[in-house]
């Protein structure tokens, strides 16, 4: 009854301890992506607040009109097909709420170069084609419509370029993630073997120790005989004699 206790006890051990290594305890990719999840989530409602106070500013009221909603996130069709030219006071004020918004796009971009390196590239490269589009909107060589459209498919690049990135990253982890597991379950089978081993060899020891007892019993009740008086009884039966030694 004891040793199906032990050996109950053994598995249950054993069984707590696999679940443990296995599947109880986050990976490092799983707390990385759950850590940058949360720090981009902070990072781009930031950043789109940002966008929105230059947004509504008395000081953008004239471009506005032609300037697309932060929350919306594209252009409208009347904006896209605007054909006029921007005023000189226009030029003026796209310019200094480039400049506004660029100041916006560093606070997100020194979050994501902390928490997601892999899209510095992708945001640089776009802040560069965002900025040679601007130019010659200040410039007054473009149209609002014109100016637009290239705003609109650079975000369209932007969003293919983030997505493909994002998959890279998180194939990354998840292999991270498989090689992580394969250490730990590798660790439990060793630890699992290690303790059936450590199981075996105290059971080995256990009837060991209850042989060496009996032997010990053994001996002791050999002694005892050794020593004790021997009485011998004759008995005579005829011309026969019989005797027996206690």
């Amino acid at each position: 009854m004891r040793r199906v206790t032990a050996l109950r006890t053994f598995l249950l051990a054993s069984l707590l301890t696999t679940l443990a290594l296995v599947g109880c305890n986050t990976t490092g990719a799983q707390r990385e992506f759950a850590q940058s999840n949360t720090a981009m989530t902070a990072a781009v409602t930031e950043l789109k607040g940002c966008a929105r106070q230059i947004y509504e500013s008395p000081e953008n009221a004239k471009i506005r009109p032609h300037e697309m909603d932060p929350d919306r996130g594209q252009f409208t069709v009347e904006q896209l097909a605007d054909k006029s030219i921007p005023t000189a006071d226009e030029a003026k004020l796209v310019a200094s709420r480039f400049d506004e918004a660029m100041t916006c796009r560093k606070s997100f971009e020194a979050v994501v170069a902390a928490d997601r390196p892999d899209l510095v590239p992708v945001l640089t490269n776009y802040d560069n084609q965002v900025s040679q589009a601007t130019i010659p909107l200040v410039q007054r060589k473009l149209s609002w419509g014109e100016a637009a459209q290239k705003i609109q498919s650079l975000n369209t690049d932007l969003a293919a370029n983030a997505t493909a990135a994002n998959q890279q990253w998180q194939s990354n982890l998840q292999a991270q993630n498989d090689a992580e597991m394969a250490r730990r379950r590798a660790a439990a089978a060793i630890m699992l073997q290690s303790m059936q081993n450590q199981q075996m060899i105290n059971q080995q020891q256990m009837a060991n120790q209850q042989l060496l007892t009996q032997q010990q019993l053994y001996n002791t009740q050999q002694m005892i005989n050794a020593n004790r008086p021997i009485y011998t009884n004759c008995y005579a039966a005829g011309s026969m004699v019989n005797c027996v030694s206690n």
